[in-house]
């Protein structure tokens, strides 16, 4: 049954307009943006009143399906429906148990280490600065030793980045 033939058999059930648009809200609760409330609150007033003064209870003015509420709610009650199913999906794969401990263990010693990597990290730019200061800039870009502490930072860097990825994939796992 389409929105709108569905919104005359409501019509048609209601006696007055706030028991129909209260069944209709009751209806398409999933469907239905509360930002949006008061628009199609509105739309839902010329939608009964074209209802009720239409003896045959059909819809003339509002058969368009491309009709932006119309738009919406479908779009919206796929989008819940999509958003359902991937919930339930994501259910069947919890993790409880040794394996859920064995994992949490896991994330805290990745933690651990990049928590001791920016430590590394920040000691590394503090050395670099105090060598920079005593040398001047123009001796410690002479020198090299810019390219032995980027050297060290990039390899930092990349040990972050291995460490934040194995982090994310667990916490994901965990998630469910």
């Amino acid at each position: 049954m389409s929105a709108m033939s569905n919104l005359a058999v409501l019509a048609d059930e209601s006696k007055y307009f706030n028991e129909f648009a209260a069944k209709v809200f009751r209806e398409y609760k999933d469907v239905i943006d509360p930002a949006e409330k008061m628009g199609f609150y509105k739309f839902l007033e010329k939608v009964y009143a074209d209802l009720k003064q239409n003896n045959e209870g059909t819809i003339l003015e509002y058969t368009d399906l491309n009709d932006p509420v119309l738009v919406a709610m479908r779009a919206a009650r796929q989008d819940f429906a999509a958003k359902k199913a991937e919930y339930e999906k994501r259910m069947k794969k919890r993790i409880y148990g040794a394996k859920r401990e064995k994992l949490e263990d896991q994330l805290y010693d990745i933690n651990q280490d990049i928590h001791a990597l920016n430590s590394e990290k920040s000691d590394l730019y503090h050395d670099m600065e105090a060598d920079a200061g005593q040398m001047g800039y123009e001796e410690f870009e002479k020198s090299g030793k810019h390219d032995e502490y980027g050297g060290q930072l990039n390899d930092i860097d990349s040990q972050l980045e291995k460490l934040m990825s194995q982090r994310r994939k667990i916490e994901i796992i965990l998630a469910y």
